[in-house]
């Protein structure tokens, strides 16, 4: 009353079994959606808590509502034998030595396999710290960081197989200082040159991907100021123990034709906004998204099997035919980091789950007609209908179950309970029969 709020407390009720009326509202709910098809059981990889063994929802989360899993390509640069005589390179000789039945590789993470013909060298975070882990569906050993390791290991390697032996848990064969992996010749899949070299970038996040980043300077501005930097400041190169030979003779290849932008977009970009150094984030920025994006929508390949053809008509096949020839592997994290609540930073995981389809074709048409319809639906704000609109396109496949909480059992295996977000879709119609259901002043039913 202090407030001004008019509110019916009659139609207050508690949205878990012990309230039998909300609960056989949503069983209900749920098994009408699984008599139209609308829900499925399988692997899909989503939001996990290692720590707490299950899906982690948006309800679940101290840090990352909204954020989902983002797929990337891990790329195997196959490390080879170094041979500049450097003393840091001890104990990647020592891990090639006593593994010499096993290929060892270093595996950035790209959004954009198709561009790897124009791979000049590798970048590492000098002070990052990496692992070589033992990947059993491989036989292969992976160097990448502890964190992406614990996300790929909770990940099919196939339809059977995970990528670990066991669900969760990496075998750590050595550990290692970005410092200690600089200078590596290796061996990278699609590139024009037949050896490129790890190279230091001190603006690596180690909280993303997997802490090694291949270069594609014609079309990545971040790479080919990286690389300039190397290659036009001696002293530089020098500090971090990098030759002459390692950065001098690789040139940039162009892959990608952009109408406009050439056939390296990346230092047309660089030279149009006067970008010298890292210093100029705002316009590195700019021009990263215009090259990504021009690159996608307008770009045409001018190296490879399909040159001539559409970025975004070859991207997924170029995909495709790396993963066949063992050149790469599909691999998910978070868009940005999740913290559960209780205090674990979750991963991508692929498991067993009950899973709404809301991207099923025809659904997503009646809603999406729906809500562009000004005449049936009343946003009330231009920003909410745009959401709406975003939300519809990227929402496909939902968990809607977890193993353990509060809530309702799932009608056809109560192993599983309803997740709190997935039991709160349509929960506003239950407050018109709420009161009359529980009678006044009776939350329990």
């Amino acid at each position: 009353k202090k407030f001004g709020a008019g509110v019916d407390w009659r139609r207050s009720f508690i949205t878990t079994f012990v309230n039998p009326y909300y609960d056989a509202f949503i069983r209900w709910q749920f098994e009408t959606l699984r008599q139209k098809g609308k829900i499925l059981f399988g692997k899909r990889n989503n939001v996990f808590s290692l720590v707490d063994g299950q899906v982690c929802a948006d309800h679940d989360r101290s840090e990352g509502e909204g954020v989902g899993p983002q797929e990337y390509v891990l790329i195997k640069l196959q490390v080879l034998a170094p041979t500049h005589g450097q003393e840091r390179h001890g104990k990647i000789q020592k891990l090639l030595a006593d593994h010499p039945d096993k290929k060892v590789y270093l595996v950035p993470a790209t959004l954009r396999p198709e561009t790897m013909y124009g791979q000049t060298n590798c970048f590492m975070l000098p002070t990052g710290e990496y692992g070589a882990f033992y990947i059993d569906a491989t036989k292969e050993i992976f160097i990448m960081s502890a964190r992406s390791a614990r996300g790929l290991s909770c990940q099919m390697y196939d339809k059977e197989r995970y990528f670990s032996k066991e669900f969760g848990k990496t075998e750590q064969l050595e550990t290692f200082t970005g410092d200690e992996l600089l200078g590596l010749p290796l061996k990278a899949p699609n590139a024009t040159y037949d050896i490129v070299y790890t190279l230091p970038l001190l603006t690596i996040s180690m909280g993303k991907g997997t802490g090694v980043v291949t270069s594609v300077p014609s079309d990545a501005p971040d790479d080919y100021v990286a690389l300039k930097a190397l290659q036009d400041k001696p002293d530089f190169a020098q500090k971090y123990g990098i030759t002459p030979d390692m950065v001098e003779p690789f040139e940039v290849v162009p892959i990608i034709k952009i109408e406009g932008y050439g056939e390296a977009s990346a230092v047309f970009m660089c030279e149009k906004l006067k970008i010298k150094s890292f210093n100029d984030k705002a316009k590195l920025q700019q021009a990263k998204d215009e090259t990504y994006l021009k690159g996608f929508t307008l770009g045409v390949m001018t190296v490879g099997e399909y040159k001539g053809k559409k970025v975004s008509e070859v991207k997924e096949i170029i995909k495709q035919e790396m993963m066949v020839a063992g050149q790469a592997h599909i691999y998910f994290e978070p868009e940005s980091k999740i913290m559960s609540r209780t205090g674990d930073e979750c991963v991508v995981a692929s498991t067993d789950q009950w899973y709404l389809v809301y991207g099923e074709e025809s659904w997503t048409d009646a809603v999406k007609k729906h809500v562009l319809n000004t005449e049936a639906f009343e946003a009330y704000d231009p920003q909410a209908l745009a959401k709406y609109e975003y939300t519809i396109g990227w929402l496909k496949e939902w968990a809607c179950t977890r193993q353990f909480g509060l809530g309702t059992f799932l009608p056809w295996d109560t192993s599983w309970v309803i997740e709190s977000l997935s039991d709160s879709t349509i929960y506003m119609a239950y407050y018109t029969i709420a009161h009359i259901l529980q009678g006044e002043d009776n939350l329990n039913g």
